[in-house]
């Protein structure tokens, strides 16, 4: 059976506007470490640090291979990742944005499983398929106003604050 798919028309997704994104790790697996750029949030992991570095390097690569692009603030959670971003309308779509943040990461993360013991053995200790990293698809909001924007902006510098009440929290699911 064909998913059926939740996007908007289109057009709203090839630039001109705030988007609010949302990213889930495959079967919601911790795989990170809390961090945003102001730097870690709470206790540390080894290898979730090193998980989490690369999926920063990418976000950082990100606004290099797509020069119209901003991203305005981001969070990593341990089973998930948000961020606030916009490009200029035209340039690219947020699809092409999101299958180059998801494809490469999932590439970098992969290959450190090679290298990197502890990131082998964190990896191969969590459940589901060890070299799927994310899930399918991922959840986008257009930002209607400079109020929306603001409220999202402070949800996500206070998401780590707020881990153990996240819905995302696997003690929080149904």
């Amino acid at each position: 059976m064909k998913r059926k798919s939740n996007r908007l028309t289109k057009e709203l997704y090839q630039g001109g506007y705030w988007y609010f994104v949302t990213v889930c790790s495959y079967k919601r697996r911790e795989l990170f470490q809390m961090a945003n750029a102001d730097g870690w949030c709470g206790d540390t992991e080894v290898a979730a640090t090193e998980i989490t570095n690369l999926l920063i390097k990418v976000f950082e690569d990100s606004v290099t291979i797509y020069p119209s692009l901003h991203i305005d603030h981001w969070v990593i959670m341990p089973n998930h990742f948000h961020m606030i971003i916009c490009f200029q309308e035209g340039s690219t779509t947020l699809g092409s944005i999101m299958k180059t943040i998801k494809g490469v990461s999932q590439q970098k993360i992969v290959a450190a499983t090679s290298v990197s013991p502890d990131i082998q053995k964190w990896i191969k200790n969590q459940k589901g398929n060890p070299y799927k990293i994310w899930q399918k698809s991922y959840h986008d909001r257009i930002i209607r106003n400079d109020q929306e924007l603001t409220i999202l902006q402070h949800y996500i510098r206070d998401n780590p604050i707020l881990w153990e009440q996240d819905s995302l929290h696997p003690k929080n699911r149904n």
